[in-house]
């Protein structure tokens, strides 16, 4: 694999172009950018993934996958009770 080099910008390029560089190319692009000042300094422009949290009704049904795959009265290699929520 073949490591991508970072985009550099210089602190003017990223004042002219704020808006397209930080809604476009960085939040909905997800890229992140080099940017470098002119005493030879530089920083990252970069997104902060995150993670969205499972909906009430998905932790429901994973919560009582749970409890049926750890239920001691079903045998192992048993098929599932039809009544399981996946």
């Amino acid at each position: 694999m073949i490591p991508q080099e970072v985009p550099t910008l210089t602190v003017k390029e990223m004042e002219d172009n704020f808006d397209f560089i930080f809604d476009v190319l960085v939040c909905r692009n997800k890229m992140t950018f080099r940017i470098e000042t002119e005493n030879g300094k530089s920083v990252l422009l970069m997104p902060v993934l995150q993670s969205q949290p499972l909906p009430d009704d998905v932790m429901r049904d994973l919560e009582e996958m749970n409890r049926a795959i750890q239920s001691p009265e079903m045998p192992v290699g048993a098929p599932p009770p039809l009544d399981m929520p996946f």
